[in-house]
């Protein structure tokens, strides 16, 4: 029993799809953090802009350019240009999100794709619990 076990164990740390799987495990987390931070600051200036003519008596939006350079809004017709800015914003911002999933989809798919997994048929449940006891069964 305690050789079948160690026998896969050593299998399990042989086989390359258990690094590249620990590899985009590592990659992964910088990427999401970097994409979930990107993707709140683009939604949240987009939000902010398209809901500049409701609040902008209330919460007196600022665009900052620069530190010196600072367009406070606090008209109608400034708070209708951060509407519009905001809502060409908006694509802008979808598409940079369907792009850090590209992204994302395309890490998964190098990483943890295996290309043999492709000619072999999908396996029933009961299927595979039957191969798993024959393999058993051979050792």
């Amino acid at each position: 029993m305690a050789g079948t076990t160690w026998r896969k164990v050593v299998a399990y740390l042989k086989n390359p799809v258990t690094w590249k799987g620990l590899l985009y495990l590592f990659l992964k987390f910088p990427l999401g953090v970097g994409f979930f931070s990107v993707g709140t600051s683009f939604l949240a200036i987009t939000i902010s802009f398209l809901a500049a003519p409701i609040g902008y008596r209330f919460f007196y939006p600022e665009v900052w350019f620069t530190m010196e350079k600072i367009w406070r809004v606090d008209t109608l017709g400034e708070a209708m240009i951060l509407f519009v800015v905001g809502a060409l914003l908006l694509f802008v911002t979808l598409h940079l999100i369907n792009g850090m999933a590209w992204i994302s989809a395309q890490l998964a798919k190098a990483l943890l794709d295996n290309p043999s997994d492709h000619s072999q048929e999908v396996l029933t449940e009961g299927e595979f619990s039957n191969q798993l006891k024959s393999q058993d069964d051979q050792e």
